[in-house]
């Protein structure tokens, strides 16, 4: 494409909210190798990523979702087996 890549946009939102105005970005500028945005064991997300380069030019990606495995919880029925 012969365009440099300028940086990248990670939003979330729960799974639960299916409103468009409920996303909430967390980063942007340069792609770096990780994304921490405090999610809670047990809470099911949503996320997308947009690509974004110099010429004004975005990409965004399918949404994909995912919930943190609750460890504590694991942890404690391991115990009780």
């Amino acid at each position: 494409s012969g365009v440099d890549r300028l940086g990248f946009r990670f939003e979330y939102r729960l799974l639960e909210e299916a409103s468009a105005a409920a996303w909430t970005s967390v980063t942007s500028g340069p792609a770096g190798p990780a994304v921490e945005f405090g999610a809670v064991p047990g809470v099911a997300y949503a996320y997308r990523v947009t690509a974004l380069d110099a010429a004004g030019n975005a990409a965004v990606s399918e949404e994909k979702s995912f919930t943190l495995p609750d460890v504590e919880a694991a942890a404690l029925h391991a115990r009780l087996k």
